[in-house]
């Protein structure tokens, strides 16, 4: 990641394994932290490839770094990873047996991480059947999509489409063409959105 992005933090390097490794393959979830934190200072102290810039607390390559990197036979994390739904890890929250997703464009993600943008792109709907759609909708877009969440709910029709009014009244819709359900946000709005619904159709 490092050489990929040439300067990155800690915290971005926590975030961008949520898109690079889906599955937890290469690091578990509840382990990321630890993980993360040995592997800098094994390429910190024990190759010596990457030196943390204080001011910025930003990691970045040494010089010559690339020539090793190749010496030791890295690959890129893309090349590692494969698409299968069933063994995907993402977040759920809610009850019920519908599902309501939030999607995006994985490059979309890892450059409002780089630049530290708050929003991407997500594509927000319902379904019933969860595996089936991600694997309709990786396979007509250019991009395999990556799940960032997963509401369950008894009423996914209501639910979507409380969540598309308040999108829309907030002008967060994104306009492409042969593209529906599009819009400018990120995880923690949908789970606010969520939340409020509960609260104006539940009390709760």
């Amino acid at each position: 990641m490092v050489a990929k992005f040439k300067k990155i933090s800690f915290q971005q390097i926590l975030q961008l394994l949520e898109v690079y490794d889906p599955y937890a393959q290469i690091i578990e979830k509840n382990k990321a932290l630890s993980e993360v934190f040995k592997a800098i200072k094994k390429l910190e102290w024990g190759y010596q490839l990457i030196k943390l810039e204080d001011k910025q607390q930003f990691w970045g390559l040494v010089e010559n770094a690339n020539n090793l990197l190749f010496e030791l036979g890295e690959k890129p994390l893309e090349e590692i990873l494969t698409f299968d739904p069933k063994k995907y890890k993402y977040k759920v929250i809610g009850k019920g047996s519908q599902f309501i997703y939030g999607l995006y464009v994985p490059s979309q993600k890892i450059d409002s991480i780089i630049y530290n943008y708050d929003f991407y792109p997500m594509k927000v709907g319902k379904t019933n059947n969860l595996e089936r759609r991600i694997k309709e909708l990786s396979i007509s877009g250019i991009e395999t999509l990556g799940v960032d969440l997963i509401i369950k709910t008894g009423n996914s029709f209501k639910l979507e489409k409380f969540i598309h009014n308040k999108l829309n009244n907030d002008s967060k819709k994104i306009a492409i063409s042969n593209r529906k359900e599009w819009f400018f946000i990120n995880r923690r709005t949908l789970e606010k959105l969520y939340l409020q619904f509960l609260k104006e159709n539940y009390g709760f």
